[in-house]
């Protein structure tokens, strides 16, 4: 959890007193995160690891691309690789992907040197077209035997955030009194608080948001074979990439419990009557009168303007 939901403010808060407390009470205490507007402050964490399953809740994730055939006639060509433009192509397949995934496509057997790598533009019934950028191939020729892999498809990815509202007083960061949230999906959105101006939303919230822009591509412009990312271009959605329920499908308020004599272990704690409850340098020093403030400021000078010449 610290590693996935911890800013550099619990950092200093958990250092210096503990942690900040949402509940205090002498049979409870919660702590909870920092507040994150959905600006440049939130931030994303995507993980991969074969231990998924003992770190988090969730099972069943896959940790390696997924793929499946086609046997769409398909050419690679350079015919209309020109600055900006995008071939497009579109394959029968049973893969499974939305709008945004990160394909490789290879013709079966020679995944080396005769491929395409693109995003997902559409799908349909049993169908995938992926946009494939200037570049992103080799191997030119038409061929009918394929293999798709689906490179954004494994692993979680957990975002961090504090959502806002329109109007009212959680409009504003100074006021907003909404809890601070987690939200969880399946898949590679590591890019999911790298987007055009609005950071950690569904896709069903803010979606392909830089269609504005000449060749953009859905909301955080990811091109894999460019970037060398294998995130996918588009906001996550929540009902089909949402892990788990907690406050909703895939979101989660982010505080914890603490101080339950039951799990008390390495960390700092102080027994307060017959609570326990965490403490941090201010309280380990200060509580021994170890430490003493001052404040010490600079003197005030007079403005200095300059010569005229």
């Amino acid at each position: 959890m610290n590693w996935a939901t911890m800013t550099r403010m619990d950092v200093v808060r958990k250092m210096l007193y503990g942690g900040l407390r949402s509940t205090d009470t002498s049979i409870l205490t919660v702590l909870e995160r920092h507040y994150l507007p959905t600006d440049a402050h939130a931030f994303a964490k995507f993980y991969n690891g074969s231990d998924i399953d003992q770190l988090t809740p969730f099972s069943g994730i896959a940790t390696v691309p997924p793929t499946a055939t086609s046997t769409t006639p398909i050419e690679i060509t350079d015919d209309d690789d020109v600055e900006h433009s995008t071939n497009i192509r579109t394959f029968t397949t049973s893969l499974s992907a939305t709008v945004g995934d990160q394909i490789k496509v290879f013709n079966t057997g020679h995944e080396d040197d005769r491929w395409m790598i693109g995003g997902v533009s559409s799908t349909g019934s049993g169908t995938i077209t992926i946009k494939v950028p200037l570049d992103s191939h080799t191997g030119l020729g038409t061929y009918s035997d394929w293999t798709l892999k689906n490179l954004s498809r494994t692993g979680i990815t957990i975002c961090n955030l504090t959502k806002g509202a329109t109007s009212g007083v959680n409009r504003y960061s100074d006021t907003n009194t909404n809890p601070p949230m987690i939200r969880v999906a399946s898949g590679n959105f590591a890019l999911w608080t790298a987007n055009e101006r609005w950071q950690g939303y569904w896709s069903g919230e803010k979606s392909n948001t830089q269609s504005g822009f000449t060749d953009g591509f859905r909301s955080n412009g990811n091109k894999a074979y460019l970037s060398g990312i294998n995130a996918s271009a588009e906001n996550p959605s929540q009902t089909a990439h949402g892990l788990g329920t907690g406050s909703a499908q895939g979101e989660y308020v982010a505080r914890v419990e603490v101080g339950n004599p039951a799990w008390l272990g390495s960390e700092k704690y102080k027994r307060y009557g017959t609570s326990y409850k965490p403490i941090g340098l201010l309280q380990v020093y200060g509580d021994a009168d170890q430490i003493h403030f001052g404040l010490v400021t600079g003197r005030h000078l007079p403005k200095i303007f300059p010569a005229a010449y």
